[in-house]
């Protein structure tokens, strides 16, 4: 995978991915993860609660989803971030 930013982070990013090739198929769930963790600290400082809490919050709010609700809504979320 060719490097063509100048941003050392990212060059640094490339250069992990093509040391680990075997490590590929955990690079869509590790980057869906990361945005999950982005969008639960953006909404609990909005709604003014610990992580811990919020977190707890949405596991809570799943476990009163029927198994195809979970999954549509689970499908649906790493569509729109994309992994």
């Amino acid at each position: 995978m060719p490097t063509t930013s100048d941003n050392p982070n990212t060059q640094r990013w490339h250069a992990w991915l093509n040391r680990h090739a075997a490590d590929r198929t955990r690079i869509g769930p590790m980057t869906m993860l990361r945005s999950i963790v982005a969008s639960v600290d953006r909404e609990r400082a909005h709604a003014g609660v610990t992580r811990t809490a919020y977190v707890a919050a949405a596991l809570l709010a799943m476990e009163s989803l029927t198994p195809g609700e979970r999954q549509r809504f689970l499908q649906r979320y790493a569509e729109l971030v994309g992994a």
